[in-house]
């Protein structure tokens, strides 16, 4: 079966909606570990990151961490 021009063109315009996903840490999650992911989920695909947004949630001190990612 062949495909028609109109079937790609939908193809083509298919657009996936925003994703989000929340992240939640211990509060014993070491911070450098917390600064390594974020850097890995922003960073560059050139090096080994996703180009993705991130947002942290500002918590108090003893709270569970939360980050958004975009």
């Amino acid at each position: 079966m062949s495909a028609s021009p109109s079937d790609s063109a939908e193809e083509t315009a298919a657009v996936f909606p925003p994703t989000y996903v929340v992240m939640q840490f211990s509060r014993r999650t070491k911070t450098e570990a917390l600064v390594w992911l974020v850097d890995k989920i922003r960073g560059k695909r050139r090096h080994g990151g996703s180009e993705l947004l991130v947002r942290r949630q500002p918590h108090q001190e003893g709270e569970v961490r939360s980050t958004l990612v975009e």
